[in-house]
């Protein structure tokens, strides 16, 4: 008598409703709620966009012009090296600028981001999956400041 009222409540049928269909609409329920839920729940998502305030604007615009003459050094250094057959590993590159960013005002780890992303570059180049990496000037302008994890 239960069952036919479980039968008649959750599924919509009248009685005479054998217990597996019953237990069978109430599975295929319940799957696809988990369903619906593993979509709801891998579909939030939230942003958080930082402002700068001017200060700190001021601060990272002498940054991409510091950065940029980092970017040039290393594009023409990966170059000129490789037509003498001397060619960096990612790490041994790095280390050519250790200590550069004291001197200069800027962090140690944003140095090495931009040498990585030159290093990358030329890798693509040498690999011909991309062509020769550019030199970065007025018109056109480096843009982007890396900040690896450390």
């Amino acid at each position: 008598m239960v069952l036919n009222r479980l039968s008649a409540q959750s599924t919509g049928f009248s009685r005479g409703v054998k217990p597996t269909h019953v237990l069978d609409s109430i599975t295929q329920r319940a799957s696809q709620y988990t369903d619906q839920q593993r979509l709801i729940d891998t579909m939030i998502q939230t942003q958080l966009k930082l402002r700068l305030n001017v200060t700190q604007e001021t601060l990272l615009n002498s940054w991409l012009f510091r950065l940029t003459g980092v970017w040039n050094w290393a594009i023409r250094k990966i170059e000129h090296d490789a037509k003498g057959e001397v060619y960096y590993s990612k790490q041994r590159f790095q280390n050519l600028l250790a200590g550069h960013g004291q001197k200069i005002g800027i962090p140690s780890h944003t140095l090495q981001g931009i040498l990585l992303m030159a290093h990358s570059a030329w890798s693509r180049c040498f690999k011909k999956t991309g062509g020769k990496p550019r030199l970065k000037g007025i018109r056109n302008k480096l843009s982007s400041i890396p900040f690896p994890d450390p």
